[in-house]
């Protein structure tokens, strides 16, 4: 006997519309949530995928853990690239302040321009090997569709 482990070839469109309807309202729930630890470890806070939880969501524990680890992430590569980028800044500026007034003046003076959070803008949702997308509402004239019998 046989026993199937998996069916990865059953397309998201095959599935009935409350079960895309349910994904949807998960999608919509993790990437808020998601974007609010992102925007509290980006700004007030220490990225830690271990915090305990400080936002409310009707999302699982473990769906929470998964928002908050990978905002973590998120914000600490955000905050590493953001603290090299300033380096950088601080350093031309202090060569440009080193220069004579003469060359100063032909020189454009060095802007310190900030950096907008990292936002979660696509969903890959991933149980063990399969694998769902959602395609976004601007890329909807590209989803798949069912194949039609001829006219």
């Amino acid at each position: 006997m046989q026993v199937t482990k998996a069916l990865p070839h059953i397309r998201l469109l095959a599935a009935n519309d409350g079960k895309v309807a349910e994904l949807d309202a998960v999608w919509d729930e993790y990437k808020s949530l998601c974007q609010r630890y992102v925007t509290q470890f980006c700004g007030e806070t220490v990225p830690d995928g271990y915090t305990d939880f400080i936002f409310e969501s009707f999302l699982s524990a473990r769906w929470q853990r998964v928002a908050v680890m990978q905002a973590a992430g998120m914000a600490q590569s955000w905050r590493t690239n953001r603290g090299k980028a300033w380096a950088a800044y601080e350093e031309r500026l202090k060569r440009y302040q080193g220069l004579e007034s003469e060359v100063r003046a032909k020189r454009k003076e060095p802007e310190w321009k900030e950096w907008q959070l990292p936002e979660l803008r696509r969903a890959c949702m991933q149980a063990s090997v399969n694998v769902v997308e959602r395609i976004a509402e601007e890329d909807l004239p590209l989803a798949v569709e069912a194949a039609r019998q001829g006219s």
